[in-house]
C-alpha cells in the first residue's frame, strides 16, 4: 500500500521530496487503533485501518473548513487516539470480568438446600 501511495504521489507532482511522509506515523498508528487493530498485534483488518484512516481524513478536512490553525489536526489526532485507548482498555477489562464471572458462576452459587421428605405422620414422643 505504500507503494502505491509513493506511486500516486509522484504521479501528482512529479517528484519526491525527502521529507515526505514525516510526521505521519502518529497519524498512521491512530488510524490502525481506531479501526480496531491492537497494539499488541494478532487482531485487526485492513478495512478497519482503512476506515480509521477515512475517519481522521474527515477530521481534518472538517478543521480546515472550519478554519482552524494545521498544528491542531496532531493535536486532535492525539487526543482522539488517547480516547479511544482509554475507552478500548477499559471496555476490554470489563468483558474480561464479565467473562470470568460467566466462567466461574456455577462455582460460586450455593447449592440447593434439601430438605428431608416427611412422611406425612407424626412421631410421637415416648
Amino acid at each position: 500500500m505504500a507503494a502505491l501511495a509513493g506511486i500516486v504521489f509522484a504521479s501528482q507532482i512529479g517528484f519526491i521530496p525527502n521529507q515526505t511522509g514525516t510526521g505521519l506515523e502518529m497519524k498512521a498508528i491512530a488510524a490502525c487503533v481506531l479501526g480496531g487493530i491492537s497494539l499488541l498485534g494478532g487482531s485487526g483488518a485492513i478495512i478497519g485501518a482503512v476506515l480509521g484512516a477515512w475517519f481522521l481524513t474527515q477530521i481534518d478536512s472538517v478543521l480546515v473548513l472550519l478554519r482552524i490553525p494545521a498544528w491542531w489536526n496532531d493535536f486532535i489526532a492525539g487526543l482522539v487516539l488517547l480516547a479511544v485507548l482509554v475507552f478500548d482498555g477499559r471496555l476490554r477489562c470489563a468483558l474480561e470480568r464479565n467473562l470470568r464471572r460467566q466462567k466461574y458462576a456455577r462455582f460460586m452459587t450455593p447449592p440447593p438446600s434439601v430438605k428431608p421428605a416427611s412422611s406425612g405422620k407424626k412421631r410421637e414422643a415416648a
